[in-house]
């Protein structure tokens, strides 16, 4: 069958009206699925409101809390977990509001004041003079599926120095497991939350531990 040239130009319109069509269908497709919702987690204070302890004897110093450092792994808000020996992975649809570092410097500082030892804390940078720092790393906070059910590790190298000298006074390095209550990122957030509360706790023994020493010398 011949076509004269008329035919084949309104053939080639009609072709080129379909896949116009098509592509657009698609393309209204695609646009209607719904985007997966972000979740966003915080490390928080709700968890440190523990009655102030007895202060050491020697709060007429002052503490700085320097920033705190994290290792390769820590040092962004992907929330992190493992499955796999020596393979963390990290949440896609779930993320900290802040990375881990930025949001422990705060909590330090309050649950270091409240113990009573000093006569203030001090959050770095602060221009006012300190008698002692406190550095601290983040080595580890990752959800580990390879317990049942998983638990969140929180690793924390503390190291207490005189702020004059820099002199090291004290290292210790924390380490907290707690149980997640659930098998995903919620679950992961809460039990950071607790293992953090934990580390606290134990950051403000080891701070005062490290003062009793020094009084007796």
């Amino acid at each position: 069958m011949k076509y004269s040239a008329l035919d084949r130009r309104r053939m080639t319109a009609s072709l080129g009206a379909l896949a116009s069509f098509a592509l657009l269908s698609s393309c209204s497709l695609l646009a209607s699925r719904p985007a997966t919702p972000l979740h966003t987690y915080a490390l928080d204070n709700a968890a440190t409101g523990a009655a102030p302890a007895s202060p050491s004897g020697n709060n007429r110093l002052v503490l700085l809390v320097d920033m705190p450092r994290a290792m390769p792994g820590c040092n962004s808000n992907h929330m992190v977990y493992i499955r796999n020996p020596m393979q963390p992975q990290s949440y896609a649809n779930s993320v900290w509001m802040d990375t881990p570092a930025n949001m422990l410097a705060p909590l330090l500082q309050t649950r270091l004041a409240q113990s009573g030892d000093f006569r203030a804390v001090l959050l770095s940078p602060s221009a006012a003079k300190a008698d002692l720092r406190l550095d601290s790393t983040i080595i580890s906070l990752r959800q580990n599926f390879l317990n049942q059910p998983s638990t969140v590790q929180f690793r924390l190298q503390l190291t207490l120095l005189d702020n004059a000298s820099r002199e090291v006074l004290a290292v210790h390095v924390l380490e907290v497991d707690a149980p997640a209550p659930s098998e995903d990122a919620a679950g992961g957030a809460l039990a950071a939350n607790a293992a953090v509360q934990q580390g606290l706790d134990q950051t403000a023994a080891f701070v005062r531990a490290a003062l009793v020493a020094l009084t007796r010398y």
